[in-house]
């Protein structure tokens, strides 16, 4: 039995030392910042693409597309398409989109 009331009438030292361990975790925790929780799921939106009518540019290497709302038709360069076969894709998004379109 003495064995457990020493167990049981700890110092008053002991239970400072706990304390300031304690408070010492609880401060670096607040230095990290507040936990957020779950991560939220990044919601993706789908890669747009449009396939549009290729035609080659009257004495130039490049290609023309008609885009929507343009009366003139978009002109580039060959350098800006990429080649797969007879398919054609434009490198860089175009208003959004990934253009494509077979080879004239």
């Amino acid at each position: 039995m003495p064995e457990n009331l020493d167990e049981l009438h700890e110092s008053p030292q002991d239970h400072g030392t706990q304390f300031d361990e304690v408070s010492v975790a609880s401060e670096s925790e607040v230095e990290a910042g507040p936990s957020t929780g779950p991560p939220q799921e990044v919601t993706r939106q789908r890669q747009k693409v449009k396939e549009v009518t290729i035609e080659k540019r009257g004495n130039s290497a490049g290609y023309k597309f008609a885009w929507r709302g343009r009366s003139e038709k978009v002109k580039t360069e060959g350098a800006d398409w990429d080649k797969n076969g007879n398919v054609l894709t434009l490198r860089e998004a175009y208003h959004g989109y990934i253009v494509w379109g077979y080879k004239p």
